[in-house]
């Protein structure tokens, strides 16, 4: 997503001409703009205005992100945050980047207080420390190694660097011997947000009259890991005899359109694809006489039966860093009956979304050992159903049967704590969740459900066929014990390194497997958005 730094006062509608923000925001989207930073929001900054200038860039449909200013490490959390606090509380957006530079003192302390602060509040914040061209001081050098060390000690999740391409630029022209050079991988992996200018005239925050060598290794460099903005950062004082804001602004987003790293596109897509996909499966939520069904994420399912609206382990995990409806997870899904739970595993349980959940009508049916962690997450003690391996339930129409779990490989005494469910409902199909499975040779019985939804699972070593493809046989037998009807293959494309991640190509050799064993099978792999009709009798039988 490309991004631009655009002044508090510009944005506060205090500058004529073409700088008034309903002159230059359609301009910016215009030249493909997405995000805005509000730079800077100073620590005595009204809350009200910081709130109206946050809308006035959500109503034109940018994301946002926070250029903050704090002077000191003791003052930080308040500086920080206390200007943002309305917008907090009335976010339209998964998550807010907050950049700081370092300040004088232990920045790690600094970073620590205020991840701290992030995390008892529940906020959806990450906090950038940027490298800049001076050090807290005053004196001319680079901050690169102080923010690394600061960060690296703070070592929280919600803490990263912001990596200020201009400003090194700058050092590497100044104290180092090849204007190429590049920041420690460490510093990279850590990277959470970017600042993008040119170093021009001897000095920085110039437009991208072009993208030089540096700036473009530096792209290569952070490589596909890199989920963030590309956000330019222009100072139009330094360029006035030059050009306009505007046209500062403007130049510089067509050339790092005209240079938009492959990788952030394909992350834009993604973005644009999840979003989409998601919207569509909430069409589910309209069925109100048969069975229907959609994948909202790898493994978190959305249901109908007979109008009545459950969904299983619903989780967006690594989608949250792309996409945006997530956010309005409480918007879309509170008013649906039943959620069912099966493990504490993030890519089906995660925090965000059982917070944002937490205050509705929505019932909750939840294995004991997942009840105190749901009461912390906020969930009220009258709307959960607590169940064990063996209850049989009724929740609306739907009768749900809690299977043992087997989320444990075969070399371990002890696995990962978790439940199956079977659900049936009165002219309805059954439907079969073993869940996340590890160990094939565990078995709960025979069931032969009309529909059984396989977690596609084949060893840590999805990159090499020779280990994996006999354990394709083993999960095939196992899913044709759960049903000789109707198999979905799901599961696929969860946050893991290459090497464990399982994708399409993995369930074609799963389903080759399947059919060849029981050819009269039914095997799909679903898509996100996908509504699958689940009420068709000849489907499922008689």
């Amino acid at each position: 997503m490309i991004g631009m730094s655009v002044a508090y006062k510009i944005l506060s509608g205090k500058e004529e001409g073409e700088n008034r923000p309903e002159i230059l925001l359609p301009k910016l989207w215009n030249h493909g703009v997405r995000s805005i930073e509000i730079r800077n929001v100073q620590a005595n900054a009204d809350p009200s205005e910081v709130l109206r200038i946050a809308n006035l860039l959500w109503d034109y449909g940018f994301n946002i992100t926070v250029h903050g200013k704090t002077k000191t490490v003791e003052g930080a959390v308040s500086a920080v945050f206390e200007p943002l606090k309305l917008v907090l509380a009335n976010m339209r957006q998964n998550e807010l980047i907050v950049t700081i530079h370092p300040v004088q003192g232990d920045n790690a302390v600094m970073l620590t207080q205020l991840s701290e602060h992030i995390s008892s509040n529940h906020y959806p914040v990450k906090i950038a420390l940027e490298n800049n061209r001076q050090l807290p001081g005053g004196a001319d050098g680079d901050s690169l190694s102080l923010v690394l060390d600061a960060v690296t000690r703070a070592d929280r999740p919600n803490v990263g660097t912001c990596f200020d391409m201009g400003h090194y630029v700058w050092y590497a022209s100044k104290f180092t011997d090849s204007p190429n050079t590049l920041p420690p991988a460490e510093f990279l992996k850590r990277a959470i947000h970017t600042h993008i200018h040119s170093y021009s005239e001897g000095t920085t925050h110039f437009p991208l009259v072009e993208l030089g060598e540096p700036q473009k290794l530096y792209f290569e460099a952070l490589g596909y890991t890199y989920t963030g903005i590309y956000n330019i950062e222009l100072d139009p004082k330094r360029f006035a005899h030059r050009w306009t804001a505007t046209e500062g602004y403007l130049l510089s987003a067509d050339t790092l359109k005209a240079n938009y790293p492959i990788r952030a596109l394909r992350h834009d897509e993604e973005r644009l694809l999840f979003d989409g996909c998601f919207r569509r499966s909430l069409d589910v939520l309209r069925k109100k006489r048969g069975c229907y069904g959609t994948l909202l994420a790898p493994s978190s399912y959305l249901f109908s039966t007979h109008g009545y609206q459950w969904a299983m382990d619903v989780s967006f995990h690594r989608l949250r860093y792309f996409a945006e409806t997530p956010s309005m997870v409480r918007e879309y899904l509170g008013d649906i009956d039943c959620m069912l739970l099966t493990h504490a595993h993030g890519d089906h349980l995660e925090k965000r979304t059982v917070r944002a959940l937490a205050n509705t009508e929505l019932k909750w049916v939840v294995p004991d050992f997942l009840t105190e962690k749901v009461l912390e997450l906020g969930v009220r003690s009258q709307y959960i159903t607590e169940v064990r391996a063996g209850d049989e339930i009724k929740m609306g129409p739907l009768n749900i049967r809690v299977l043992k779990g087997a989320h444990k490989r075969p070399t371990e005494k002890v696995g990962t704590p978790c439940v199956g469910y079977l659900v049936t409902a009165e002219n309805a199909p059954s439907l079969i969740f073993p869940c996340d499975v590890r160990d094939y040779s565990l078995t709960d019985g025979e069931h032969n459900a009309d529909y059984a939804f396989g977690h596609v699972w084949l060893t840590d070593h999805a990159l090499e066929p020779e280990i994996y493809m006999p354990v394709a046989d083993e999960f095939a037998d196992y899913m044709l014990t759960k049903s000789k009807k109707s198999i979905f293959l799901t599961h696929l494309y969860v946050d893991r390194t290459d090497d464990k991640r399982w994708t399409m190509e993995h369930a074609r050799v799963i389903e080759e497997a399947i059919r060849k064993k029981s050819p009269e099978t039914v095997v799909r792999v679903p898509r996100f958005g996908e509504i699958f009709d689940l009420s068709i009798k000849e489907n499922w039988g008689e």
